[in-house]
């Protein structure tokens, strides 16, 4: 289970027109997509700009019987503050073990400050999961350098991939790089035929939207996931 944090009237940390909430949704959509791509099933606690209670994550969580959660955010402090780190209920056992490894990975991939596994027991998403929870913070919104770098998909992109890599290596998946994964389509015709009627039904509906000149600017990896997830009857 996926769950960017915040969303419609929690907007999270800002930091002018940057917004934690649409930063974690992007996150974690490009995460949904990578995870989708290896082969395992995802779910997401929201999939647009909506307010979803805490109650409500994790119950959905439960319900569902995920095998592990995953939450995610954007800190905030001083604008000195800086670096990633991720949080578990208590540093043992099986989410202690997922936090380190998608931690390592984010690391690696970043290269930014390493701030460690925490334990954080009173965060409610972390406390009433059934199954391994871990809340990451991928970076300060209120610092300058990390708030341009977060502001960019190419680096959302790289954190969301190496997240990836870690939960793969936690559930023992071999982790396999996609040779199309960064090909953009660009418009509705160039579209491949295979996706392109959940294309059309997901920009029908809101959920797809190109800018004003009609691009979609579609990369690969997401198509894929939408796709999946379109079969599957997420999107009504």
């Amino acid at each position: 289970m996926l769950d960017p944090g915040h969303g419609g009237s929690d907007p999270g940390a800002c930091n002018g027109i940057h917004h934690e909430a649409v930063y974690a949704l992007d996150i974690a959509k490009r995460l949904g997509a990578l995870l989708t791509a290896q082969g395992m099933a995802v779910r997401y606690t929201r999939q647009s700009d909506i307010h979803v209670g805490i109650n409500e994550r994790y119950k959905a969580a439960n319900a569902w019987g995920a095998d592990g959660f995953v939450s995610i955010h954007l800190n905030s402090a001083q604008p000195s503050a800086s670096g990633v780190e991720t949080l578990v209920y208590r540093d043992t056992g099986k989410a202690a073990h997922l936090a380190a490894l998608v931690q390592g990975q984010v690391i690696k991939s970043t290269g930014t400050k390493n701030r460690g596994v925490k334990e954080r027991p009173d965060l409610g998403v972390l406390r009433g999961t059934d199954m391994p929870a871990i809340l990451v913070e991928t970076g300060f919104i209120s610092n300058p350098d990390e708030c341009t770098k977060l502001a960019t998909a190419c680096y959302r992109q790289t954190v969301a991939e190496a997240i990836a890599r870690g939960v793969c290596f936690w559930a023992e998946i071999t982790y396999k790089e996609d040779d199309d994964m960064y090909t953009v389509y660009k418009t509705i015709q160039d579209v491949p035929d295979w996706a392109r009627e959940c294309v059309n039904d997901l920009i029908a509906k809101g959920y797809l939207k190109g800018d004003g000149d009609g691009q979609l600017d579609l990369e690969h990896y997401m198509l894929r996931g939408l796709v999946i997830n379109w079969r599957a009857g997420l999107y009504k």
